[in-house]
């Protein structure tokens, strides 16, 4: 292995990308292993419900919170994708938030 000139590590057989191919799409996500970072997120959940029952209406915090960084990261299989999915002109590369989500190291979450 060797070093690019900001210092990552580079397989001499294959370039440093963070371009992932999956199905027809190709995926670059912002946060990666490969760039040693990882990501700290704060979200603020809004829904609109009285104050107190965002727990119990619409389905567990938990579950509402694993969809949306289900959402956040590269697919793992085209099976993951919607069926028929394919890219527009404009998707391409196909910009994600983190290449897996056990990236994910810090999760806050506001209501």
């Amino acid at each position: 292995m060797r070093t690019d000139e900001t210092g990552l590590y580079v397989d001499t057989e294959e370039e440093l990308t963070l371009l992932q191919d999956v199905g027809e799409f190709h995926f670059a996500p912002t946060v990666s292993a490969k760039l040693h970072m990882v990501a700290d997120l704060t979200i603020t959940l809004l829904r609109p419900e009285p104050p107190g029952q965002v727990i119990t209406q619409g389905g567990d915090i938990d579950n509402r919170l694993k969809t949306l960084l289900d959402a956040l990261k590269v697919p793992k299989q085209p099976d993951d994708l919607p069926p028929e999915a394919t890219p527009s002109k404009d998707e391409s590369p196909f910009f994600c938030l983190v290449e897996d989500d056990n990236l994910i190291t810090s999760l806050e979450a506001l209501h």
